[in-house]
């Protein structure tokens, strides 16, 4: 494993955070704009601006947090394993998924996601009209 810069902890920091407070401006300036977002519930790509409608799309009917958030550095990025935990807007529990995400890094921008979970797991049904490329 390789000890994270201070610049690489402090961008996965970010990211954690952003996406938890539903904040598309910071997502969006961590995110470089040719960044790939793939899943592998469906096995397919999205651009960030995909993505973020994705994530406003849940922001809108839930929010989320990060438990037991574990992160493995490597040179260019990241992997964090976490539970991420969901409640309605009322602030009722609707679920915990396990979740881990492989985070590429380039010029301190995230140039690409990979995602997985298990999609059993997911409380609230996600968009399936959304463009996708398929996956690599």
């Amino acid at each position: 494993m390789t000890h994270p810069t201070p610049a690489l902890e402090r961008l996965a920091a970010a990211f954690a955070d952003a996406f938890t407070e539903g904040d598309v401006d910071a997502l969006t300036s961590l995110l470089d704009p040719g960044a790939v977002i793939w899943h592998n519930h469906d096995r397919s790509s999205q651009s960030v601006a995909e993505w973020l409608g994705l994530a406003t799309h849940v922001r809108a009917v839930m929010r989320i947090r990060y438990d037991d958030i574990r992160r493995h550095y490597f040179q260019d990025g990241w992997v964090q394993q976490s539970v991420v935990r969901s409640t309605s807007l009322d602030g009722a529990e609707l679920g915990a998924v396990e979740a881990v995400f492989v985070a590429l890094v380039r010029d301190a921008r995230i140039v690409r996601l990979d995602e997985y979970l298990d999609s059993a797991q997911i409380p609230i049904p996600l968009p399936a009209d959304g463009p996708s490329e398929g996956g690599s």
